[in-house]
């Protein structure tokens, strides 16, 4: 008995140690499927973290290969630009020249019509100077020719 009664405590305790050592197994066994159901949680959010980072750049990479062509396209816009502008300068600078050479021609032409004119006008009045001189001499001699006339028919009639 005496052994039973140091053993029945000992016994006892052994026994509630077990129980509850069984109950913190337990419990540490629940955190455990815990953190393992939390650790494939994480595990499944980093995969889908890693597709959509993984997604997010090839999105990017293609957002980035657009924004190269729009800017090359806006180069070459650009450039096309300032050639046509160079080009719309050179055809007005072409017009404003031609335009400055007209303008002269016509003021040689109409220079050169201005003095065909007055040698057209000096001509006609040398010409009427000459029909004029002509017209005189030609009255001149009708008259001398009637002052001929009539001294020939003085000179003819006989003295009375």
């Amino acid at each position: 008995m005496g052994l039973n009664s140091r053993s029945g405590p000992t016994l006892s305790s052994v026994k509630r140690g077990v129980t509850e050592k069984d109950i913190v197994c337990r419990k540490l066994k629940e955190q455990l499927d815990v953190l393992e159901k939390d650790t494939v949680a994480k595990l499944s959010e980093m995969d889908q973290y890693n597709v959509d980072i993984k997604e997010l750049r090839e999105s990017q990479t293609k957002q980035q290969q657009v924004l190269d062509r729009l800017r090359q396209v806006k180069a070459d816009k650009l450039c096309d630009l300032q050639r046509r502008r160079e080009l719309e300068l050179e055809r007005r600078k072409r017009e404003e020249e031609e335009a400055v050479r007209q303008a002269k021609l016509e003021k040689e032409r109409q220079w050169r019509v201005k003095l065909e004119r007055e040698e057209e006008e000096r001509r006609r009045r040398i010409q009427e100077e000459r029909e004029a001189k002509l017209k005189e001499e030609e009255e001149r001699e009708r008259e001398l020719r009637a002052k001929l006339r009539a001294a020939q028919e003085q000179a003819d009639k006989p003295a009375a």
